[in-house]
Parts: C-alpha cells; structure tokens; sequence
C-alpha cells in the first residue's frame, strides 16, 4: 500500500522504485535492475524476507547491495548471530528517515 507513496518520493529526488511482490520475483528483479539498495518489507514475512536476504547476499551481482529492511527489527541469519540487513527503518514508513539513511556497499 505504501509503494505508490513510496515510488512518488523517490521518483521526485532521481531514483526509481522497482516493486515485487514475492521472492522469486523481487530476486530477479534485483539481478536484471542492479539497484543501489534493496528494501525488503518484513511484511512478507520472517522467513520469506530472510530466503531473499540470503539469495541476494550469494548472488554475484547482489552481494554487495545493502538491504533495508521495512517493518519490525531486522532478521537474524540462523546460526549467524548477525543482521542480514545493514538497516531497518519502521513503519509507517519515515520518508525522512529513509531519505537520511547513509548506506555504503559491503565488502564481498
């Protein structure tokens, strides 16, 4: 419901907002777009946000994209004991939080 809002904001400062709505489909578009970041809404659900965190974070082209994550606190990786996100911003979405997040590529 916030992706209209959400593609608006962005689209007005240079960036475009590319909207999936599952895994399988926001993993190949993640591949063929090559974004600057990846937001994942938690929405989706814990393990179905933490399948395409993963996929992303072993995919060549995606491996260095940093991941938001929408909603409640970010996912743990089982057995990690680390975030599989550099980010989390809560929601309602603070599009001036959003819009102040600093996000550099990580190391492969």
């Amino acid at each position: 419901m916030a992706a209209p809002m959400l593609r608006r904001w962005l689209d007005q400062r240079g960036h475009t907002l590319h909207v999936a709505d599952d895994v399988e489909s926001g993993f190949t578009r993640a591949v063929a777009c090559r974004p600057d970041t990846v937001l994942v809404d938690l929405a989706l659900g814990a393990a179905t946000a933490s399948t395409l965190a993963d996929r992303l974070r072993t995919h060549t082209v995606t491996r260095t994209v940093p991941l938001v994550a929408i909603g409640e606190p970010a996912v743990v990786a089982a057995g990690a004991g680390k975030t599989l996100f550099e980010r989390h911003v809560l929601k309602p979405i603070d599009v001036g939080e959003l819009g102040a997040l600093r996000l550099e590529t990580r190391a492969p």
